[in-house]
């Protein structure tokens, strides 16, 4: 039992003592019932209890953050997927042919051919395609 779910516990065994009626105890209840919905919004936006053994803060962490930015780098990148490609596979390829892109449009623009072709044409020489 972690520290708030203790707190909830007692308030609500305060709470339902005999003859513990109104304001205080009212209030007691209250507020139990608004720490287990303060603990729900902390789960449903992705946050846990530290449970590392390394970290032992006794506080909330964000766990949710990787896969969502995976789960959008996955879905940016679809339409280059390839069959049997694993992400990093398929982010290591476009960068690769985004570099091989850059070095051929560095030569064509620094060619002496290049000073003389119109811009449209100097772009489909260096992308390898014929005007």
């Amino acid at each position: 039992m972690n520290e708030e779910q203790r707190i909830v516990a007692t308030l609500r065994a305060e709470a339902a003592q005999e003859n513990c009626d109104g304001e205080p105890y009212d209030t007691m209840v209250e507020a139990a019932d608004l720490i287990d919905s303060l603990i729900g919004v902390l789960y449903q936006n992705g946050f846990e209890r530290c449970n590392s053994p390394a970290c032992n803060c006794g506080s909330w962490h964000h766990v949710g953050g990787f896969k969502l930015r995976f789960d959008e780098i996955e879905e940016a990148t679809e339409d280059y997927w390839r069959n049997g490609e694993t992400l990093l596979d398929r982010i290591k390829r476009i960068a690769a042919e985004r570099a091989s892109m850059e070095v051929a449009l560095n030569e064509a623009c620094t060619s002496e051919a290049y000073y003389g072709i119109d811009p449209p044409e100097r772009w489909l020489k260096a992308l390898g395609l014929t005007p």
